[in-house]
């Protein structure tokens, strides 16, 4: 495993070469079988076979690292825009809101806020005020991370969709279980006009019982996977 010290040396690298590109998933309507939005997918161009996911070293350094990725990325899609017909998903962490000055705004672009990061008071007070802005969000991993059901307990919910963490969506094997949980997230879309997204659908009985549950937004390698933006079908 590398050291602290090794791990910036390569995250300058990355920074100072650019090593970094954005890969692009489609989420579908599977009812009308259009694309209705894309997840920029950030990918890191270096050749270490022990880093598995680079985005979980940076985001576990205390360091200023993640925000200068984030604000470069921001604006390699930003500058993007016009290649796409319909909105990106653009993933930050909790603490990237309090860099929300960098971040132009544009409608064309929700940003996804990971459940795996817990959510104080402070930070709840700043999704709504970038909402009241014009900035949209999104709650990505439900189910995987901090019970941040909090969130829709209040009057105000900064969310525009939930999506739910590919673990959980494994679990709903059975009709029953999955009959459930679809109850629960028929409330979210019905009583709280929140969209849900399943994401991490790879099989098609996967994605015929999700169906058959009424989902209707869907991500998943089965529907299309990430690739770059010169390869997306328009």
């Amino acid at each position: 495993m590398f050291t602290l010290p090794k791990i910036k040396d390569i995250l300058d690298t990355i920074l100072y070469k650019k090593l970094y590109h954005l890969e692009y998933q489609p989420i579908f309507n599977v009812y009308t079988d259009k694309i209705v939005a894309y997840e920029a997918l950030a990918r890191f161009d270096v050749d270490y076979a022990c880093i598995n996911d680079p985005k979980f070293i940076i985001q576990q350094m205390n360091t200023i690292y993640p925000f200068l990725i984030t604000k470069r990325l921001y604006n390699t899609l930003y500058k993007s825009l016009h290649e796409f017909t319909v909105p990106v998903h653009f993933n930050i962490s909790l603490p990237e809101l309090h860099i929300f000055d960098y971040f132009k705004k544009t409608e064309a672009i929700i940003f996804e806020i990971t459940e795996q990061d817990q959510c104080g008071d402070n930070d709840f007070e700043e999704l709504l005020k970038r909402k009241h802005e014009g900035f949209s969000f999104g709650l990505d991993d439900f189910g995987s991370g901090y019970s941040n059901i909090h969130y829709f307990l209040q009057d105000n919910i900064p969310f525009n969709f939930v999506k739910i963490d590919k673990r959980l969506t494994d679990q709903l094997i059975d009709s029953k279980r999955l009959s459930a949980i679809s109850r629960l997230l028929t409330m979210f879309e019905h009583d709280l006009s929140i969209d849900v997204i399943i994401e991490g659908v790879e099989t098609q009985e996967k994605l015929d019982n999700l169906k058959s549950h009424g989902f209707s937004l869907i991500q998943g390698f089965l529907l299309g996977k990430p690739t770059i933006i010169s390869k997306i079908k328009r």
